[in-house]
């Protein structure tokens, strides 16, 4: 009898250490559920993320306030020309003076995209363009319009170049020739008594910026005047030295510019 209970004794010892293991089992199979779960949670998100209208989400609205005060210079590429310029009104009032220095050197360098697009205009002097042209803000496009000059609004960005290379306005013609989409132009002149181009001016004037751009949208490095002169020679000419780097950088033909200094002396000797 002694025996019979030593055997039922083992085959209940064996069989709670079976539903022991057993219950390991089904823990094991839970947590392996669960991870399967978590798996298709992340598939799912990485689904909704691949469909998200990123440009929308750009661009939603968030309360300032909202933002952790360590966190918001790192914003500021995310916000609206109206948003930019309303918080930086709200940061001169006084007690911001150490919120305000650390938003003005979020500004140096940003590309804030809003300002690519935006319609600057020639309103208080150039007000807008000069306060971004101030703040250092790394613009990617201009689209400058001229509302308050002789002649109605002009929205041409050719002809805003050439007003503002005519009109000797070298550091916003710098900004918007490097960064618009103005393309060169023709436009009769009554000191030369002829048409001249943009880029002909800007590099009489050494305005290189200009000339550096006008000739990266395609302007015609070596179109000359009616008397042969190049912009190359009329750089030289005037000793505008950057203006002859980038000219000759470009490819410009540096014989016809002699062929214009040649016909000039020659002009002259008579």
């Amino acid at each position: 009898m002694e025996g019979v209970q030593n055997i039922e004794n083992m085959l209940k010892s064996m069989m709670e250490q079976q539903e022991k293991l057993m219950a390991k089992v089904e823990g094991i199979q839970e947590k392996q559920d669960r991870m399967e779960q978590q798996v298709l949670k992340i598939d799912a998100i990485e689904d909704r993320l691949r469909c998200m209208d990123w440009q929308r989400l750009r661009w939603r609205q968030v309360e300032w306030e909202r933002i952790p005060p360590d966190s918001r210079e790192r914003v500021i590429p995310f916000l609206t020309v109206q948003d930019v310029l309303s918080l930086d009104t709200a940061m001169c009032v006084e007690g911001e003076e150490k919120l305000r220095d650390k938003l003005k050197e979020s500004y140096e360098e940003a590309v804030i995209p809003a300002f690519d697009t935006y319609r600057f205009t020639d309103k208080d002097n150039f007000e807008g363009l000069r306060w971004v042209m101030k703040a250092e803000i790394e613009l990617q496009g201009c689209v400058l319009v001229l509302r308050e000059q002789e002649g109605g609004v002009m929205e041409s960005q050719a002809k805003v170049l050439r007003w503002l290379v005519d009109n000797g306005h070298e550091d916003l013609a710098a900004v918007h020739g490097m960064k618009s989409s103005a393309k060169d132009m023709m436009k009769h002149d009554a000191r030369w008594g002829e048409a001249i181009s943009t880029l002909w001016q800007a590099a009489g004037k050494g305005y290189a910026p200009v000339v550096r751009g006008l000739v990266s949208r395609g302007a015609e490095i070596n179109k000359a005047t009616n008397d042969g002169c190049t912009p190359l020679y009329m750089a030289s000419q005037k000793g505008h030295v950057d203006v002859v780097r980038v000219l000759l950088e470009q490819g410009a033909d540096i014989n016809k510019a002699r062929n214009c200094l040649l016909y000039t002396s020659d002009a002259a000797d008579e």
